[in-house]
């Protein structure tokens, strides 16, 4: 059993309350994870997006807590939320990998491949879960008896076949081969809330690596 505990700019300063929480109710994993600029969080609550100085402050306190709670509550960081996050050694290991490969290593966004997303409102199709609110990534629909039909059939490789058209800060990225541009849902909607175009080559601007957040401090 674990809990998720999503953090914003109102309540990431009291994460030592909320694990305190989970240990005294026994919960043996405490999961910390952002909000998401996801097209719903563009929708409702742009405002309480963490910057990159507060994302520096939450996994400062995240590693302060793993140590204070160890033996009571696991404290970790959800990279779902946060994006990859590496110790300065591990990101060092793995920007030489990607200077050594010449192909694409690694597809960070599962979207696609491993994950979709149903509305249950109206049977739109979507590329995960993140996208559920982005009208305009609509990629097919499922009809009542359960027929789905696809506006873009080859939307899958449209979708991926995107690396080279990837935009800062990815595109300069040490470990792009490795990482593949991160979460499009994510980054896309970065953009939105700035330029006001869905983007599907956008450079994910919360990225950790990007922002210089590793996991020791």
């Amino acid at each position: 059993m674990f809990v998720n505990h999503v953090v914003h700019k109102k309540n990431y300063l009291h994460l030592e309350g909320f694990a305190e929480l989970m240990a005294t109710l026994e919960v043996p994993l405490f999961r910390i994870t952002k909000l998401v600029s996801s097209p719903s969080a563009y929708k409702n609550v742009p405002e309480l997006l963490l910057g990159v100085d507060e994302i520096h402050a939450t996994v400062r306190e995240t590693n302060r807590l793993r140590e204070k709670f160890r033996g009571r509550v696991v404290v970790a960081i959800s990279e779902y939320g946060f994006g990859k996050l590496y110790t300065k050694k591990r990101y060092n290991f793995v920007k030489s990998l990607c200077k050594l490969s010449p192909v694409q290593m690694r597809h960070h966004c599962e979207s696609g491949r491993k994950v979709f997303a149903v509305s249950s409102d109206n049977g739109n199709v979507f590329p995960c879960r993140f996208f559920l609110h982005a009208d305009e990534c609509k990629v097919g629909t499922i009809t009542e008896d359960g027929k789905l039909n696809l506006q873009h059939p080859n939307w899958k490789e449209e979708f991926h076949d995107n690396l080279n058209k990837i935009e800062e800060p990815c595109a300069s990225c040490d470990i792009l081969k490795w990482c593949g541009g991160a979460c499009r849902a994510t980054a896309m909607a970065e953009h939105f809330q700035v330029h006001g175009n869905w983007n599907p080559y956008a450079g994910l601007k919360s990225c950790p690596v990007a922002a210089g957040v590793y996991l020791e401090y």
